[in-house]
């Protein structure tokens, strides 16, 4: 990259941190949780990672049972699906260092791959995958639940 491009890259990370539209982690679970329509379902989005103790990545948790369902035992383990999002800032209110995030399914219930639901991994602006992981999480939502 040259320092010219450089330049210009930080000038943008600079001005979108004053105007408050850096996408960190924690913005990003508050977007997601937003915009996804999911209905009457358990969405958890945990942007601290407690393993290294940083913001560096997002680990979205959907299980499709009514809230007012207990959560816990088979009934939630056979309609959970989880994704993690790597690739943030380690602190808060710095943009991901690269520009983009990374997307990718940790498990899925076996009943979602049934109906042929299954997210492919992908890379974008933490913006653009927002929109993507709330549309993929609308999907989800329509399952049918496995319940006992």
């Amino acid at each position: 990259m040259s320092i010219r491009n450089a330049n210009k890259v930080l000038n943008e990370a600079i001005h979108q941190l004053v105007e408050g539209k850096v996408m960190d982690s924690e913005r990003f679970c508050k977007a997601l949780e937003r915009k996804a329509k999911i209905g009457n379902k358990h969405l958890n989005c945990d942007y601290y990672n407690r393993f290294n103790q940083a913001h560096d990545n997002v680990i979205i948790t959907f299980v499709n049972l009514p809230k007012n369902k207990p959560m816990g035992g088979a009934e939630e383990m056979n309609n959970r699906y989880q994704i993690t999002v790597d690739g943030f800032s380690p602190e808060l209110g710095s943009p991901p260092p690269s520009g983009k995030v990374k997307a990718k399914t940790m498990t899925g219930a076996l009943g979602f791959s049934e109906a042929g639901l299954k997210m492919r991994g992908k890379t974008a602006t933490p913006e653009k995958m927002v929109d993507y992981i709330a549309a993929f999480l609308g999907k989800l939502a329509k399952v049918k639940a496995k319940v006992r």
